[in-house]
């Protein structure tokens, strides 16, 4: 009988040895193409980085300007999903919302996140 962890790391040994050396070194440097375009893209947007000075791969912090609750709830009413918000986890941070770009977003997605967050 197999555990719903065991399936999950199975999945992931699976996709990881299909994708091979390369793959996953062109999936991480996609993850950081892309996460560094969703940045560029809500700073023109006027939306601010958190924690502007820290590097970052896919994931970062950006300010939503007030509630992070609230802006995730006017972002999903436009079909998107922008992240996380970081104040569940982290007192002090209600504004704050957690932003993760993957391989599997496209420019047009991120253009759409940076539209709903501004």
């Amino acid at each position: 009988i197999t555990t719903n962890q065991t399936l999950l790391a199975l999945a992931g040994l699976v996709h990881l040895s299909l994708l091979g050396p390369q793959g996953l070194r062109e999936t991480g440097e996609t993850c950081m193409a892309l996460g560094a375009y969703a940045k560029a893209r809500l700073e023109e947007r006027g939306v601010k980085l958190l924690f502007p000075d820290q590097p970052t791969f896919k994931e970062f912090a950006v300010d939503t300007g007030g509630s992070a609750a609230d802006a995730i709830r006017a972002a999903r009413a436009q079909g998107v999903n922008p992240g996380y918000a970081l104040g569940r986890d982290y007192p002090g941070l209600d504004r704050g919302l957690l932003v993760a770009v993957t391989e599997k977003r496209t420019t047009e997605e991120i253009d759409r996140l940076a539209e709903a967050l501004a």
